[in-house]
């Protein structure tokens, strides 16, 4: 029966992504990024939403009262994909993510990734990397993103 819930999970994963990549790419060429950044919000809900229903997992939210309402930066333990899909959820809006430059070349969702505020690294040029992270990092704190 596990099995079962997971492929449902995954099944609908890829359709509330590619529903989403789709609604964001058209959203946004007709108005600002608070949408973007409101609709990959939903879509981080959505999917967390999927995942206590279909799959039954818990989340708690522990220390949520010291979070502030200026920029700062959130660091995950990437043991798992849950952050990757359902942490934007429980962060305030705005934000900017770390991906892998891979990420970039899947069709719709690397377009999708380019313009929500992200910055792309190559794990293989880790000096260069971390010098465009810092920079870039820099500039979306100052823009007010997480």
């Amino acid at each position: 029966m596990i099995w079962l819930r997971s492929v449902l999970y995954y099944v609908l994963l890829a359709l509330t992504t590619l529903s989403f990549s789709l609604a964001m790419l058209i959203v946004y060429w007709f108005v600002p990024t608070p949408y973007i950044d409101w609709l990959a919000q939903r879509w981080s809900l959505s999917n967390a939403w999927l995942q206590k229903v279909i799959c039954g997992l818990k989340v708690e939210i522990q220390g949520q009262e010291h979070l502030t309402a200026a920029p700062c930066i959130f660091l995950a333990k990437h043991q798992s994909a849950w952050e990757t899909i359902s942490l934007r959820s429980y962060l305030p809006t705005k934000q900017a993510f770390i991906v892998k430059q891979e990420l970039l070349k899947i069709p719709l969702f690397g377009q999708v990734l380019q313009i929500t505020h992200t910055i792309p690294i190559d794990r293989q040029a880790r000096r260069r990397s971390i010098t465009q992270l810092i920079r870039t990092g820099t500039d979306f704190l100052h823009d007010g993103r997480s």
